[in-house]
């Protein structure tokens, strides 16, 4: 791994050994061997996303030493799914986790879930008593998954002087070599009036949040439960920003500099009493917890400490949240769906995946295709699922409620036959949603029924829960599937009486075909492999993909795709105009379609027509405008712009382009973000300041002259 992150894995050593002596396998093993060896007290099993191949024998052996999962990953990650499975392969039943969140992102083990969070070395994230020579600092990933990092740096940029440490990902050791860390980057913070950061699209606690105040600095950050709970608290010893008052609440405090000075005082003085590495005992204490009371309890977290007691009720969360924004996105998609409205539905589900690819929100994708009668589409998300669990985490087997979508497309298709020997594969995981597919193959098959489960069995957690449906209304959707995809046949042999439905058995086994189970062990193999594609066809696409790039797009259009992706466009973008040979028109499209927070975009081929209705309607809402080049000499009133936060303007280097461009920038307070004069006929990206909006012209009698 790079430095950085074996940095972060030392300190999570470093504050284990603060409580044990600490012993670290990081190779394949014989549990049996290392127990009796070293005769460990407690053992922890680490899985997530830094996880590869991994192999524990006998771990059966040594039932009286406790077992706890260490779930090292994000919240909204696929690597959830590797980690449940390992935890099953290692008969592992409680866990411990450093996000926050994860309760929230894993609801079917949130009951045997508690965070040992993120902490920070004393030694190293101090107060050096170093000038503060850099206004604000912008450090850290600017992924889509970082949506308020994002939106509040593009709005610091034009105010204040900032420094910016770009984040060269988390793979090639040669780029990650160049990152600051440790003491040189608390150095680099003490030396710096503000920074910001946010906890991703989960509304997590990560590092820098305790990074930022422990080195003296003031930390600027989304207010969010989780940062609550850890004792933040606005303008007391942190600054709860977004966009919109983030210039404001940074300049007052420059202007009142004691004031920042006992914010900044108050957020140090709170890292450095509860969030040390010597704070984060949780281990322990769950440790003398099971020692005293045994496995079978509940346990509360208390913040801003997290210190750990027995429950009087059970509790379901570790702490006091409210949804991530991809939460809030995969509600809105089943909700759509039960009112029947597809087209929402897969917006929603769409726009939780511009953020990053959560296998929620991929589920969601896979049904809402299958309700509509694609079930190409749904092979396809669900492909990618499984190679994001099987191949890339390498995962020994895929999540329940995964593979019983797997069995639900294939009949979907009308092959019963790999249906069938789907449900036969991994007889030991149990899950309620695959249980149902099992019984629905046997229905249809009409093979001998088992009603109990094989020796062994036992039920296995989901990542990606389905809401709950009683037996009625699950097999009513899926005849909805069934219907849609082409396959009426299946559907009639389905359409059982309530009492019939409700004697489908939880299990059912039987055989299939030799040609099936190789249908489905080539499947496997490829997912496993990366790839649904044959050999042949993944070479040939890996030769053309970079012809393909050359030919449809260039360096500014990436640029301008990701620009508008990542724009925080409140609800609705317009497009003026919208020529299907330009690029940029291409590009302006194509990112509005993946930015998870346009929900409308209007399009406008003869912006005489009627642009003042369509452009001032709800005038106070935020908005993207495009300006076409064919559109620019059509637009006889600037105003019409008044209520853009963000102008892409096409045609500059013509008399009309030019004569919107100049008005923008010297009489209606538009900054430029970015100018290509030889590209498109001279293009520009203009964003309005707050200052420049409220002086306005409100009317155009009040216009400057015209240009």
């Amino acid at each position: 791994m790079p430095a950085f992150l074996q940095a972060h894995v030392q300190e999570q050593r470093r504050s284990l050994e603060q409580f044990f002596e600490v012993v670290v396998i990081d190779a394949d093993c014989d549990y049996d061997e290392v127990c009796t060896r070293i005769r460990p007290d407690l053992c922890l099993f680490e899985s997530g996303v830094y996880a590869g191949t991994r192999v524990i024998y006998n771990t059966a052996t040594h039932p009286g030493i406790p077992k706890l999962g260490f779930l090292h990953a994000d919240a909204f990650d696929s690597s959830r799914a590797a980690f449940v499975a390992d935890m099953a392969r290692w008969d592992v039943h409680w866990f411990v986790t450093t996000s926050m969140a994860m309760a929230e992102y894993t609801p079917e083990i949130a009951g045997r879930l508690f965070v040992w969070p993120n902490a920070i070395d004393p030694a190293v994230f101090r107060d050096y008593g170093l000038t503060k020579n850099v206004p604000v600092l912008l450090t850290g990933s600017q992924a889509s998954h970082y949506p308020w990092r994002n939106a509040v740096s593009r709005a610091l940029v034009p105010e204040f002087i900032t420094m910016n440490t770009p984040h060269f990902g988390w793979n090639s050791e040669s780029a990650t070599g160049r990152m600051l860390i440790g003491e040189g980057y608390s150095r680099l913070l003490n030396a710096s009036s503000f920074a910001p950061t946010c906890g991703t699209i989960a509304q997590d606690v990560v590092r820098k949040h305790l990074e930022i105040p422990a080195s003296m600095t003031c930390l600027v950050t989304e207010r969010t439960a989780s940062i609550e709970a850890f004792g933040f608290a606005d303008m007391v010893n942190c600054v709860f920003a977004d966009e919109n008052d983030v210039v404001d609440k940074l300049s007052h405090l420059l202007d009142n500099p004691h004031e920042l000075d006992r914010i900044t005082r108050a957020g140090h003085r709170l890292v450095h009493d509860h969030h040390t590495l010597a704070h984060r005992s949780q281990i322990m204490q769950w440790f003398e917890l099971v020692q005293s009371h045994g496995t079978q309890i509940e346990i509360a977290q208390q913040w801003p400490n997290g210190a750990l007691s027995l429950a009087a009720r059970p509790r379901h969360s570790p702490a006091a949240s409210r949804p991530g924004r991809d939460r809030q996105l995969i509600s809105n998609g089943w909700s759509a769906l039960q009112r029947a409205d597809y087209a929402t539905a897969q917006r929603e589900f769409v726009r939780c995946l511009s953020y990053f690819f959560i296998p929620e929100g991929a589920i969601g994708l896979t049904y809402t295709s299958l309700l509509q009668g694609d079930w190409r589409a749904a092979h396809d998300w669900l492909s990618r699922l499984q190679i994001a669990v099987l191949s890339h985490h390498q995962s020994a087997e895929p999540d329940p409620v995964h593979w019983a979508f797997e069995i639900r497309v294939a009949l979907c298709r009308g092959d019963v036959h790999s249906a069938t020997a789907a449900a036969l594969m991994y007889p030991a995981m149990l899950h309620p949603e695959l249980d149902r597919m099992r019984a629905i193959v046997a229905t249809l098959t009409g093979q001998n029924r088992e009603t109990g489960p094989q020796a062994g069995a036992q039920r296995r957690y989901s990542i990606s829960p389905v809401p709950s449906l009683c037996l009625a209304d699950w097999h009513e959707h899926l005849l909805v599937m069934l219907q849609a995809c082409g396959q009426p046949d299946l559907a009639t042999r389905l359409g059982l009486s309530d009492s019939a439905r409700r004697s489908l058995p939880a299990v059912r086994r039987g055989v299939t075909s030799p040609r099936a189970h190789h249908r489905l062990a080539v499947r496997m193999s490829r997912l496993k492999r990366g790839s649904t594609l044959a050999p042949v066809e993944r070479w040939l696409r890996a030769r053309l993909s970079p012809y393909k790039q050359r030919v449809t797009g260039t360096g500014w259009s990436r640029y301008l795709h990701g620009f508008v992706q990542g724009e925080p466009v409140t609800r609705a973008a317009i497009l003026l105009g919208s020529d299907s040979w330009s690029r940029s028109s291409r590009a302006v499209q194509r990112g509005l379609l993946d930015n998870p927070a346009v929900t409308e975009v209007s399009v406008l081929d003869t912006p005489r027509q009627r642009p003042a209705e369509l452009v001032r309607q709800h005038s106070q809402e935020k908005r993207l405008i495009f300006v076409a080049k064919s559109a620019s000499a059509l637009i006889d009133d600037i105003g019409v712009l008044d209520t853009a936060t963000t102008v892409i303007l096409e045609g500059t280097d013509a008399p009309a382009g030019y004569r919107i461009f100049a008005e923008l920038t010297t009489a209606r307070g538009f900054r430029i973000v970015d100018q290509r004069p030889e590209w498109g006929g001279g293009i520009v990206v203009l964003r309005s300041s707050p200052e420049g909006y409220k002086n306005r012209p409100q009317s155009p009698d009040q216009n400057g002259p015209s240009l």
